[in-house]
């Protein structure tokens, strides 16, 4: 996988199928997504694939403010049972 295939990659059926939130690091935001709102998403776009680029376009123009400066993309799957303000802490 070259460096752009990770941005068409179904990143929120990937986290659904994880059991698990996520999170989206991109440009200097953070965005966090709930479980639940994923699940919406895909219910919403039965067919459609979600990538990890329509979540960074989300994050960089909804997302807060990351505390470090950084120019980086990256994205994790967060247990569900972990707090939005912590899963975002380290950004």
């Amino acid at each position: 996988m070259d460096g752009m295939e990770i941005f068409k990659q179904d990143v929120c059926r990937a986290a659904l199928e994880c059991n698990a939130n996520l999170v989206v690091v991109y440009n200097g935001k953070k965005a966090f997504w709930y479980y639940e709102q994923l699940q919406a998403l895909v219910a919403e776009y039965p067919n459609k694939s979600i990538t990890l680029l329509e979540f960074c376009v989300a994050a960089e123009k909804n997302g807060d403010k990351c505390s470090k400066e950084t120019t980086k993309c990256s994205f994790c799957f967060v247990a569900r049972n972990v707090p939005r303000e912590e899963a975002l802490s380290e950004y």
